[in-house]
Order: C-alpha cells, then structure tokens, then sequence
C-alpha cells in the first residue's frame, strides 16, 4: 500500500516534499503574529507572505490562505488587483501553494514588477476534503454567495485590495471559475478555467 500512495503521489505531486507532507503549507507562509510584526516593521519585506486565515460568510469553510505581495507593505498601501483561486475536489486551499506553487510565481511576478503582484486569496468553496458544491448555492451550501461576495468583501476590509478581480480554478474549481465570472462580471474581469468540467 505504502508503494501505491508513493506512485500515486509521484505522479500528482500531491506533497511535492517532506516538508509539505509533514504540514509545510506554502513557502513564505506567517502566523497573524509575524504578519503584525512585519506591518509594524514599517518596511517592505524581501518577499511576499502567506497568511493562514478563517473568511467567515454564508459557506462553513475551511481556512483559507491568501497570498500578500511586498508592495502590500508599503505605505500608502497601492492599488492591487486580486485573484481569487478555487482548488477542486478532493482537494484543499492550500494546494495551490504545496503542490501548486502559486506563490512561487506570484513572487517571480513581483520580482520583476518591483515588488507588485497581485493578492492571490485561496478559499475554501466546499468545507471539506471531498465536499463538492460546484461552486453554486444549493444543498451542499451557499458556495457561489460565499466565493463572489463574502470572500471580496472581507479581503477588501481586512486586507486592503482596491484592484480589479479575477477567478481562477482547476477541475471543479475550474467550472466554479467560469460559472463565477459569468455570473458575477460586476465582481470579476477575468477568468482562468483549468481543466474544468
């Protein structure tokens, strides 16, 4: 059986390391307490953060992460756009950046745009590893009002963002992205499905 999950996580790269199969979540990942104690700082970090947070609303979600780039540190605070990403089922929020690395790019991004990048917020759009809404409110919860309103407006109170939004996902998260933007093109620009249904 131990063979089997090793091949099987080989080809999907579920836990691309040691460090993410024992809890390692994101590569610059911080507590509430050191993303405080930056802020305190006064001074633009090297690098963007990932926060572990609770985005509470109209869906029982998991924690969600959300990605802050180095201009996000600068005072005043500019402008930025955001992305929403949506894993798919089975699944979780933190798999964009365990396995999928999204704040590796988003740092490339940063690095050559002088510290600017987008805030990339990951949330959970099904409150469990194998729930799946499909991103609509229905039986399984209120998904589609969570992701298209709750989610924007508290990043938007507590993190600050200002910028345009965009939807991305993939599988379920994927068909979630499209149907979203579709749907709510007051709230999202742009969309991004990757292989979704």
């Amino acid at each position: 059986m131990l063979a089997v999950a090793v091949a099987v996580n080989g080809y999907f790269a579920y836990y691309p390391s040691v460090g993410s199969l024992f809890g390692r979540r994101a590569t610059y990942e911080v507590s509430g307490g050191e993303l405080a104690a930056l802020v305190r700082a006064g001074r633009e970090p090297a690098h963007g953060v990932v926060l572990r947070t609770h985005i509470p609303g109209a869906l029982r979600a998991r924690s969600a992460q959300v990605y802050l780039p180095p201009a996000w540190f600068r005072t005043p605070r500019p402008a930025l756009p955001a992305i929403e990403l949506l894993h798919g089922t089975p699944g979780a929020p933190e798999d964009w950046t365990r396995a999928g690395f999204a704040d590796v790019t988003a740092e490339r991004w940063a690095a050559a745009h002088h510290g600017v990048a987008p805030v990339i917020v990951m949330p959970d759009p099904n409150g469990s590893f194998t729930g799946d809404t499909e991103c609509v409110d229905g039986r399984a919860g209120r998904a589609e009002t969570y992701l298209a309103e709750d989610v924007p407006r508290w990043v938007e109170r507590h993190e600050g963002v200002r910028g345009a939004w965009a939807v991305a996902g993939s599988s379920e998260g994927g068909y979630g992205a499209a149907m979203l933007a579709l749907r709510h093109p007051d709230r999202f620009v742009a969309f991004a499905d990757f292989s979704g249904l």
